[in-house]
């Protein structure tokens, strides 16, 4: 295991990816817990994917909104390059594999809470293109932050790369290698709200090649499968995320947050 890059001391390994290894480290420097990001690609082998990746920390350093994880730094030392940030302690995929699906209050809460965060970057012209429960880290009292951004770009600047974002939550449009839009990331943040609802994963197949049939060519379960008592305007947003056709989905965060939000203010009344 690495034990330091520059200034920032790893610890601990706690998470790894097709892009990076995710340290648990301290900047010596202000003596603060840092999470530090180490990218697989070996500087020396790839130096456009460091390039990208370095013209994207710059950007997404840029963004600054309480639901979305802090850049502090960014750094190459020998054959690595590292991306330094807030470390937090948990992440929405973990809270689902420990506790299942989700309560209405809590997926409207963490749902609108995200929603904000893409709003605000996709006014800077942001696009995340990997959004999935692993990039929505959790604070510790549970309030979503968004992580990742620029990342799955740098990887398509790179002339390493192939197909770009996570394959179970690939909108269409991704899977195809067309143009994507902030449309992109509802899909996939619909892929997410499924997920939150069911405890299951939308497009869930045995290899990544039906996966990606699926996303073109099927529609999921019926969240009533694995939820019986799911609201069936729940049902209506979750499919409206998930239509094939961009035009055909919420056209905004916005516009599904308040979807669900009504959704939840109904449900209070009654």
């Amino acid at each position: 295991m690495l034990e330091r890059i520059d200034r920032y001391e790893l610890k601990e390994r706690i998470g790894a990816g097709g892009q990076a290894t995710v340290y648990l480290g301290e900047d010596t420097l202000l003596k603060r817990t840092v999470a530090v990001k180490v990218l697989n690609q070996v500087v020396s082998l790839e130096g456009a994917y460091v390039d990208a990746i370095m013209r994207e920390a710059r950007l997404a350093a840029g963004l600054s909104h309480p639901n979305i994880a802090t850049v502090y730094d960014f750094k190459v030392d020998g054959d690595y390059a590292c991306i330094v940030m807030e470390y937090f302690p948990n992440s929405l995929d973990r809270e689902l594999s420990d506790s299942g699906p989700m309560s209405l209050s809590r997926v409207v809460d963490v749902i609108s809470q995200v929603c904000d965060a893409l709003s605000y970057a996709h006014r800077t012209g942001f696009v995340h293109r990997d959004i999935k429960p692993h990039n929505i880290l959790l604070d510790v009292n549970g309030v979503p932050k968004v992580t990742d951004f620029g990342l799955a770009r740098a990887a398509d600047l790179s002339a390493a790369a192939t197909a770009v974002g996570t394959h179970f939550y690939m909108s269409p449009e991704q899977v195809r290698g067309e143009a994507i839009d902030h449309r992109t990331d509802l899909f996939s943040f619909g892929a997410v709200l499924y997920e939150m609802v069911t405890g299951r994963r939308a497009f869930q197949k045995d290899s990544s090649a039906d996966v990606i049939s699926a996303i073109l060519n099927e529609d999921p379960q019926e969240l009533s499968t694995f939820q019986p008592g799911v609201l069936p305007d729940v049902v209506r947003i979750v499919r409206r995320c998930l239509e094939k056709q961009r035009g055909e989905r919420f056209q905004s965060a916005r516009d599904l947050a308040f979807a669900l939000e009504s959704v939840a203010d109904d449900l209070k009344r009654d």
